[in-house]
């Protein structure tokens, strides 16, 4: 044992060397010089190490490191379980007091030497890269790869001397190689274990509160188990919705889950949003992801209407059908269908209109039966499949509409081509007053059809106005003809239009006899 003076310590402060196996020495200070009397061998080229035997044992013996029997006597208790001692200048021999410390394993990968018996001239480390927020000066920003920058507190500025990387496009991970190997380093979880002073629990993990991953101040990074670091996840990027727990559904039915439970099923994704976050206040607490502000989530009102099934509206006898909502009753154990409307207010204005007349006041409606009777229908109760929003006009082509209308359920007289829906509406108005009279279902008010004078000239290259007719330029005469499947039969010339138009209908009727569609009714 030999007492020699610290070079490089101020007042040159002695300490103790301590010889060990393969030419090894170990140095203590003065008050740990009774370990010199043991002895110790080199464990790893790295530690000193004793392996005395167990009392009543032949076979098993202790491992019993200096640093770690050292530090428990500076620290006068046993070292933390989860713990380790790391030494400050990196050099596993050095075992003095003051270059000893308990910290976590990942705080101490950071200064293991990772040479052996000949370690190499360790370089001089870079200066720190980092950035001070302007606006906030307890703030810093440390860049990594990708043009990305990981935001941490001013305490923890000192991580910026090492290399970060992004991993996964979310955290900032730095490598160290050991025995071989490379371990993986994450900076939150260094970070919340400084701000812990321990280490993170087994089992549980970090979860950043923001969602963002490389904001790593240690205010937005808490301890979390798997389940509740989930409970925080930012929306997918498959989410049709825009909203976190909201599921489409239907063109007017959008469901709100949680945990795999429905929570109901709402009119619009922004109610069912607010739902989903309610039930996440309750449940997941301070770990739940929002969809809008808490103050506006615990402020909001569920809507009136909530229904429990996918198909419902929340009306009695309505339901959402395509676009549109359908009315429908039972009557007598007959189902009998009420009309297509725009809105499900209007589809459950005629359920309880219907349901008032089939059963009187013994009816469930969904209004009162003050405002039943004071309820107007709409002009246009269409069906599901029509896409023109006009009574017997469709869409032909990409600007074109064309319209019919049905004399009976075997004949149909074609109206003419238009190039706007209104237009053809107004044509069909019209003639469902010329057939029905008062009693027809129109487009627009009995009065205002009344009252044209000038309706839309329908649209064909010929300008005849009349299916299967059209004008030879040459001699200004009328052709008449008609495609039966592959062949196109032409029916003759006339002087005018009209003789055209009934040879063409003469012709479909031999043809097609009363599903034929016409220019003249039937009767002519």
């Amino acid at each position: 044992m030999t007492t020699v003076p610290h070079p490089a310590r101020e007042g040159n402060t002695p300490f103790i060397t301590v010889p060990l196996t393969q030419g090894y020495k170990a140095i203590v200070d003065l008050e740990d010089a009774d370990l010199a009397q043991l002895k110790w061998h080199i464990t790893c080229g790295r530690y000193a190490m004793r392996r005395p035997r167990i009392p009543g044992s032949r076979m098993e013996r202790l491992v019993v490191l200096m640093h770690r029997v050292i530090l428990e006597r500076a620290l006068g208790r046993p070292i933390q379980p989860g713990m380790v001692v790391d030494h400050v200048n990196g050099d596993g021999l050095d075992n003095r007091r003051t270059n000893l410390r308990e910290v976590t394993v990942s705080l101490n990968a950071y200064n293991r030497d990772s040479s052996r018996k000949h370690p190499a001239p360790v370089k001089p480390p870079a200066a720190p890269t980092y950035r001070i927020d302007e606006s906030d000066p307890n703030t810093a920003t440390i860049p990594v790869n990708q043009g990305k920058h990981v935001l941490v507190d001013v305490v923890d500025v000192d991580l910026a001397r090492f290399k970060w990387t992004v991993t996964n496009g979310r955290y900032a991970m730095h490598r160290i190689e050991k025995q071989g190997t490379y371990q993986r380093l994450l900076m939150h979880r260094i970070i919340l274990e400084r701000k812990l002073e321990r280490p993170i629990t087994p089992g549980m993990g970090v979860d950043h509160v923001n969602g963002d991953g490389l904001d790593n101040r240690r205010e937005n990074l808490r301890e979390a188990t798997p389940v509740q670091n989930m409970r925080n996840m930012r929306l997918r990027r498959d989410n049709k919705s825009r909203y976190k727990g909201v599921v489409r559904l239907g063109s007017h039915t959008w469901e709100a889950t949680i945990n795999e439970q429905v929570i109901g099923y709402f009119d619009t994704a922004l109610d069912a949003s607010f739902a989903y976050d309610k039930a996440a206040v309750e449940q997941y607490g301070e770990f739940a992801r929002l969809n809008h502000p808490l103050q506006q989530v615990l402020e909001w009102t569920p809507p009136i209407r909530q229904f429990g099934r996918k198909s419902a509206s929340g009306y009695h006898g309505v339901q959402a059908c395509g676009d549109r909502w359908g009315a429908s009753i039972a009557v007598g154990g007959r189902h009998r269908q009420l009309g297509f409307f725009d809105t499900p207010e209007e589809a459950a204005f005629a359920y309880d209109k219907a349901a008032l007349e089939a059963y009187g006041e013994s009816a469930l409606l969904n209004h009162s039966i003050e405002q039943v009777l004071t309820w107007n229908p709409p002009a246009r109760m269409l069906r599901k499949t029509n896409t023109s929003g006009y009574r017997g006009v469709r869409k032909v082509g990409k600007d074109h509409w064309y319209a019919q209308i049905h004399i009976n359920k075997e004949q149909n007289i074609y109206l003419g081509t238009f190039n706007s829906p209104e237009g053809a509406a107004r044509v069909y108005d019209r003639a469902a007053v010329d057939h029905w009279g008062n009693h027809a279902r129109l487009n627009f008010p009995l009065e205002e059809v009344l009252a044209w004078e000038d309706l839309p000239r329908p649209l064909s290259s010929n300008t005849s106005g009349y299916r299967g007719v059209t004008k030879i330029k040459r001699s200004g005469k009328w052709q008449a003809s008609y495609r039966h499947g592959d062949k196109l039969l032409h029916l003759g010339t006339f002087e005018t239009a009209e003789e055209a138009a009934h040879a063409y209908d003469l012709k479909v009727i031999e043809l097609k006899g009363k599903q034929a569609t016409l220019n003249f009714p039937m009767e002519n």
